[in-house]
């Protein structure tokens, strides 16, 4: 009753969950759990699909939780609970899903500035966490049209582009001083480490998404990314 009241408060809406590396310090069983006592929080599995979303201008979403995390510790894409499993299964879920609008979230980037301990960030190729998961993840998203990567853990606002997908790392609820997000990606349109949100909207021929700035309460970043759904309905 706590947590609806004090997160959800008015907003009686579905809330789409992927775990993090805090979560997994606890019971993430009881997490999972929770979804079949509560209409608005959602987490079927670790690692799940969800059912077609239908917006008011009749576009179709579906999005695609990746668990990132398999201990309590800083987790990264190599290091990925049942990553042998999850990356067919990411594939087969991508090929067979209907959705005009198809959406991964996670809580380990998969592409972000470098900053911080190099030994969690790696100064490697293209400041990625490694090459191997780059490699393995992003043409699967670019074969199958994903159109964005949700993700947060790094305590800093940033987005990147790659093509006509765009990644969106929404981690500035605090800590800004814990990380030095530099150098910068060569990929990155946005990237600061402030106090913040993102905000996105989907209509039938682009998604708009917005970085704001909660301190100041205002916009510091905008992105439209239009949408052929056209193309996509014939795939």
């Amino acid at each position: 009753r706590q947590y609806q009241r004090r997160v959800h408060g008015g907003l009686k809406m579905r809330w789409y969950i992927t775990l993090g590396h805090h979560d997994m310090k606890g019971n993430a069983t009881a997490q999972v759990e929770y979804t079949k006592r509560s209409s608005r929080w959602y987490l079927p599995s670790l690692y799940y699909s969800s059912p077609l979303i239908t917006t008011g201008d009749g576009v179709t979403i579906q999005l695609f939780s990746l668990h990132t995390c398999n201990t309590g510790s800083a987790c990264r894409f190599l290091d990925t609970f049942e990553y042998d499993k999850q990356v067919p299964w990411l594939e087969e879920e991508l090929s067979k899903s209907t959705a005009q609008l198809k959406i991964v979230f996670a809580h380990e980037p998969l592409v972000y500035s470098s900053g911080g301990d190099p030994e969690r960030y790696g100064k490697v190729e293209a400041n990625v966490p490694t090459k191997k998961s780059r490699e393995t993840f992003l043409p699967i998203f670019q074969k199958y049209g994903v159109h964005a990567v949700f993700c947060g853990n790094n305590h800093w606002m940033e987005v990147l582009k790659e093509g006509p997908l765009a990644f969106y790392i929404s981690g500035g609820g605090g800590g800004l001083k814990l990380y030095n997000p530099s150098p910068k990606h060569e990929k990155s349109v946005f990237l600061s480490r402030i106090i913040g949100f993102t905000f996105h909207q989907v209509t039938a021929t682009s998604l708009y998404s917005w970085v704001v700035d909660a301190h100041d309460d205002k916009i510091v970043f905008f992105l439209e990314q239009p949408l052929n759904l056209n193309a996509t309905k014939s795939c």
